[in-house]
Parts: C-alpha cells; structure tokens; sequence
C-alpha cells in the first residue's frame, strides 16, 4: 500500500492501461484522487477481466485516453503550432498527405480528390501508412501521424 501511495504521489497524472476489478492499480488510483490528483483510464475490452477496473474508473469520471494527445492535454502540453508538412519523393505519396493537411479524411474522398486510380491510390496510401506518415482513424478515415 505504501508503493502504491508513493506512486500517486509522484504522478502529476495517473494513467491506468489494465486493472482488474480488484487491483493494487485500483488502490493507486484511490489514493491519486485523494491527493487529488486526475486519473485517466484507458477503455478496454468489455469482455476483459483485466479491463473491468479500468472500464469502472472511466464511469465513475475518469479521463479517457485513447491516445498521446488524451495525456498531453490532462497535463496542459499544447500541440506545437507548427506542423513540419511531410515531404514524399512519391508524387502520389505527396498527393495524398497534402490532401489530409488541408483536412480531407475521408478515404473515399481522399481517392476522388487524388485523381489517381484506385490500384495507385490504395498502394500510396499503403506505403504512407507503413512508414508511419499516415493513420487509419477506422471507418475508411485517415490522418496524419
């Protein structure tokens, strides 16, 4: 229990990934609230007996995170206002990151406004994702990493 006190004490946010419905992670996120420090909980699996603390701490008022920004802005970290705009060597590539910079994320969109064919589209945007310049957002969205 100290551990767990000590613990909270030094977060300046705590964030929980898994607790079960009985954990010491659940102490720690106790004591974080007594000292009354936020407490973030990342959802999880409903079907997961290790997602039941973290799930229950998110219905009694916990911040959701869902990713970096989730934390980034629990503790006051603005996004930097400059954003270097990648450049590819890949016309297409480029194409297709300068459509999301302007704010298309839709992938059916995305194709339309590229004017590229959709065997050339799906390879740019592959290639995109796996060097990390792009995301899938899920639902046929896209973003910028």
């Amino acid at each position: 229990m100290a551990r767990n006190r000590i613990i909270a004490a030094l977060a300046d946010v705590l964030l929980v990934t898994e607790a079960a419905e009985k954990s010491g992670t659940l102490h720690t996120a106790r004591f974080a609230l007594e000292q009354g420090k936020d407490v973030m909980a990342v959802p999880g699996d409903i079907n997961s007996p290790t997602s039941v603390g973290t799930n229950n701490l998110i219905k009694s008022g916990a911040g959701i995170a869902t990713g970096a920004e989730d934390v980034f802005h629990m503790l006051g970290i603005l996004p930097a206002t400059h954003k270097i705009t990648p450049q590819r060597a890949d016309p297409r590539e480029q194409r297709i990151i300068d459509l999301l910079q302007q704010g298309t994320t839709d992938g059916s969109a995305l194709l339309a406004a590229s004017g590229l064919d959709t065997s050339a589209f799906n390879q740019a945007l592959t290639m995109l994702e796996i060097s990390g310049a792009i995301r899938a957002l899920g639902n046929n969205a896209w973003a910028l990493h």
